[in-house]
């Protein structure tokens, strides 16, 4: 071995190496997680399932770069291979908890997708191994499990889209599970480019490796919500999805087209009266959609439609006053503190800030 390939070969190891330090740490992370999180009587089983999914991978990859450079028992290595039968349902079971996280699942239900797994560790021994003729069909059947779940959590995606549009967090976790499968097809499809010979295995499966745990863990990073249980307040919550599509857009409707909360009289009670739901269910809803209280959301529209005002050329002569009590405020010392509070200026040097008011 050359100077440059020994080198070559330490640095692909390194590099190999990070994506399973990167994997096994955040699985530890999010068991740790989820253990605090149920000991306080919160929802955290998508965290479970997720740090399933990064520890097997991790569990995989390692062995991998180990059986590189020694060799492993061939009973141990098909083992090993079976992990990956943990990958699918994982992926799946994540997708699902992840964007219902209200719904009660019964156990029975979700353990159920292991049962692959389960049966490939009692049957190890009549496995057939690496390299003997008959071995093609466990990797197929390895390959076939992985690529449906990987395609039925996407079609899931697509056909649940609704959850995902209620609002900006939505979006978000939409998103990142697209990113979540899209990884893991990558990495099927270099299990299979391997197994075919089409890529070489070292560095090609390492390289690949890293690079996946380095996106899926930087967008974890910079999305750490994504890794927080439902808050207790609304623990249990039944609020169903045609329940909240529904009520979502009869409150938009009622914001955007008859300008509810431009009524300085309106209170969480009268709204939720004239949507004919209890108030509980409204408070719900918009924690749930827009992920702030009530107060903060009627707050929010209110200050919004202070700076249009600002911005018209009709109220440039208006003092704050008057455009506090336009914008459905009831007090101009209201109306100054939650300005400031939204958006960080007072009214007043908001107004000198703009360039000039505009039509």
């Amino acid at each position: 071995m050359s100077v440059l390939s020994g080198f070559l070969d330490r640095l692909f190891l390194l590099f190999g190496s990070i994506g399973v330090v990167l994997s096994l740490t955040a699985g530890v992370v999010l068991v740790n997680k989820s253990r605090s999180a149920i000991k306080s009587g919160q929802n955290a089983i998508w965290n479970i399932f997720l740090a399933v999914y990064l520890l097997t991978f991790g569990i995989r990859m390692a062995k991998s770069l180990f059986h590189y450079y020694y060799t492993i028992n061939s009973a141990i290595h098909t083992l090993f291979l079976s992990l990956f039968f943990a990958i699918g349902p994982s992926l799946w079971l994540y997708t699902l908890t992840i964007s219902q996280p209200a719904k009660k699942f019964r156990p029975a239900a979700l353990y159920v997708h292991y049962l692959a797994l389960l049966l490939a560790v009692l049957l190890i021994a009549v496995i057939p191994e690496y390299g003997t003729p008959n071995a093609w069909m466990f990797y197929l059947t390895l390959f076939v499990h992985g690529f449906i779940y990987c395609i039925y959590t996407l079609f899931w995606i697509r056909i649940n889209k609704d959850i995902y549009t209620k609002d900006e967090k939505g979006k978000k976790l939409k998103n990142w599970l697209l990113l979540l499968n899209t990884a893991t097809l990558v990495i099927w499809s270099n299990a299979v480019g391997i197994y075919f010979g089409v890529i070489p295995f070292y560095p090609g499966s390492a390289l690949v490796f890293t690079m996946v745990m380095i996106v899926l863990i930087s967008y974890m990073l910079k999305h750490l919500w994504l890794l927080y249980p439902l808050p207790q307040k609304y623990k249990g919550s039944e609020l169903t999805p045609s329940f909240i599509s529904t009520h979502e857009k009869q409150l938009e409707q009622l914001m955007d087209e008859e300008k509810l909360f431009l009524h300085q009289e309106l209170t969480l009670q009268k709204l939720s009266e004239r949507m004919k739901i209890t108030s509980k269910q409204l408070s719900q809803l918009i924690n749930q959609t827009a992920d702030k209280n009530y107060s903060l959301y009627i707050s929010e529209l209110r200050v919004q439609e202070a700076i249009a005002l600002m911005k018209n050329e009709k109220y440039k002569d208006y003092k704050i006053a008057a455009i506090a009590y336009e914008s459905g405020f009831n007090s101009i010392s209201s109306f100054n503190a939650v300005f400031k509070k939204i958006t960080g200026q007072t009214p007043v040097a908001y107004r000198n800030s703009l360039p000039e008011a505009t039509n």
